[in-house]
């Protein structure tokens, strides 16, 4: 610690901290107010074009007030560690990317069911054509119930 006492390292490191908590009130105060001026439904975390990782998800999910559900985006409709983890995580619902088929449905929910237990919203991103082409068979299988 050559130049820096440790007074002034946890003088620092107090203001920083001041500086975080206030930073997740601010965050807080504005999931309120958000929640409380629009049909809010979840807020959608994610993986995959979010780029986040769980340590982030699990932060959030530890600041913002308990009644703030979350979903999150998977990295891919079979994505079996990160169903796990959103779970583990207390995310109330489930988003799979690049589901174009009922196939690729099916995966989804079959990979989803372990963890879930029927108790997580599953959803999943019209991203292509494609998908959007197959929206009346995808609703109509047995795996969109």
């Amino acid at each position: 610690m050559t130049g820096t006492s440790a007074a002034a390292l946890q003088t620092s490191f107090a203001s920083s901290d001041a500086q975080l908590r206030a930073a997740e009130a601010e965050l807080c105060a504005a999931y309120v107010a958000l929640s409380e001026s629009t049909p809010l439904e979840a807020l959608k975390l994610g993986t995959e074009e979010e780029g986040m990782d769980f340590g982030q998800i699990r932060y959030l999910r530890s600041i913002l007030p308990e009644a703030a559900p979350i979903y999150v985006k998977i990295g891919g409709p079979c994505a079996k560690a990160d169903i796990r983890q959103a779970y583990e995580v207390g995310a109330v619902g489930l988003v799979a990317p690049m589901v174009e088929s009922v196939y690729g449905l099916q995966r989804f929910i079959e990979a989803s069911e372990p963890a879930a237990g029927g108790k997580i919203v599953r959803a999943f991103n019209m991203e292509t054509i494609t998908a959007y082409e197959s929206l009346g068979e995808l609703l109509a299988s047995p795996w969109a119930a």
